[in-house]
């Protein structure tokens, strides 16, 4: 794969474009040049190195910036002193062979795990659309003070501290730090560890009385991920919209809870060992609970998935599986039986973000985004503030969140909606 080193990276007077072909290494003074190329040295080339587990080596060395604290060194710029003119000429000759012999060897290896990358370019991207659309959410301060006042040091309530205006920070997402791909927030509103209860915070709309804050959220999602893949997403596949209860009617289960074949689905999907899973059983009074797994297995083709998994584990040397979607999951030093977690979790995560995604882009289209605004994503669900004049379109954007979703175009998930409350 051929890739470019900004300028400022080495503090050279010129790009370097690297060609995967052969050994020359081709300096180019016009930017324009590079189009199409990852640039190292980019915020591009950050998220890719961590989203497929490479290092981009640092230069200089610590041992040279340590020399030089404080001096205002790096590139060929009005006001900069470059490496070169400070590193022995033969030391800045080897460190500059040696960092772009380890990227030369990361990019190798990226080209045979992903070649082009499919992932990142076809999926990643679009992905992180909507993140860039997100609008601040306007703060219920009143409530927010009384529920600050009862609720002691509550560090995710007080991140929704609004400010004068009456809106708290834009929250910033983090989409690497975790294996899976499932969110994190690395600065702002804390909307993924905010309790429930606590959420009437975020109800206030931005248009006031003419209004409301709606949660869009798909329903059993990572059962249903799971079922549309042992179905292969054949063209005329319905999956069920109560997925438990589908499990009690085909297998004539009708001694035995819903919510206890919820549990076990759940514990199944989060990695949990037959023994565990069957004592659950056993402790919920299920009389047979090891011919239940079997079915359960059987109904979610568990078996299958699992093969595939073990064999792309033991193929990487235990260092990675992929999800459906191509993402590389880092796997060092996990047990095999976190592997279907791993594989499921982070495949729902691509299927809400390509959803709401899709959501967002309809909203654009249509020209609405004034009257609809995505403020939050909270895992499985996106939080709309809405003008009244557009809540007739929420069950048609749920439509829209819901069908010809990428690599599950025959595959209804179900999106529903519910207006937030104040408390």
């Amino acid at each position: 794969m051929d890739f470019c080193i900004d300028k400022a990276y080495f503090g050279t007077p010129f790009y370097l474009v690297v060609r995967d072909d052969d050994d020359a290494i081709e300096k180019r003074m016009d930017e324009t040049e590079n189009k199409g190329l990852i640039m190292v040295g980019s915020l591009e080339a950050w998220i890719i190195s961590k989203l497929y587990g490479f290092v981009i080596p640092r230069f200089p060395p610590a041992k040279y910036r340590r020399s030089f604290f404080g001096m205002n060194l790096g590139s060929h710029t009005e006001n900069q002193i470059p490496w070169e003119h400070v590193i022995p000429r033969k030391a800045y000759k080897e460190e500059i062979k040696r960092v772009i012999t380890g990227l030369r060897e990361s990019f190798k290896r990226l080209e045979e795990d992903d070649p082009g990358l499919s992932y990142y370019r076809t999926y990643f991207k679009r992905e992180n659309e909507i993140f860039g659309d997100l609008k601040p959410a306007r703060i219920d301060a009143e409530l927010f003070v009384r529920l600050l006042s009862a609720g002691g040091n509550d560090s995710a309530l007080k991140s929704f501290l609004p400010s004068s205006d009456g809106f708290a920070q834009l929250p910033k997402y983090d989409r690497l730090a975790i294996r899976t791909g499932r969110l994190k927030i690395r600065k702002g509103p804390a909307i993924l560890h905010l309790k429930k209860e606590h959420r009437g915070i975020i109800a206030k709309s931005r248009f006031g009385e003419d209004g409301s804050v709606y949660q869009l959220d798909y329903p059993s999602l990572e059962p249903r991920v799971l079922l549309a893949i042992a179905t292969g997403n054949k063209a005329g596949t319905v999956i069920p919209r109560d997925i438990y209860q589908n499990i009690i009617d085909k297998f004539n289960l009708e001694g035995i809870s819903r919510d206890i074949i919820k549990r076990a689905t759940i514990s199944r999907l989060y990695g949990a060992v037959d023994e565990t899973i069957e004592k659950q059983l056993m402790d919920a009074g299920v009389g047979y609970p090891r011919d239940l797994i079997e079915l359960m297995d059987e109904y979610f083709g568990v078996g299958d998935i699992k093969k595939k998994l073990s064999s792309e584990f033991f193929k990487s040397d235990g260092r990675q599986i992929k999800n459906y979607y191509g993402r590389q999951v880092r796997c060092e030093s996990a047990p095999l039986y976190v592997l279907l977690n791993y594989y499921i979790q982070s495949t729902a995560v691509d299927v809400a973000l390509l959803g709401f995604n899709q959501i967002n882009s309809k909203i654009k289209q249509a020209g609405i985004q004034e009257g609809v605004v995505p403020i939050f994503i909270l895992h499985d669900a996106l939080f709309l503030d809405v003008h009244r004049d557009y809540e007739y379109l929420l069950p048609k954007l749920c439509v829209v969140g819901s069908k010809n979703i990428p690599m599950f175009e025959n595959i209804d998930f179900y999106l529903g909606f519910e207006k937030e409350k104040s408390v």
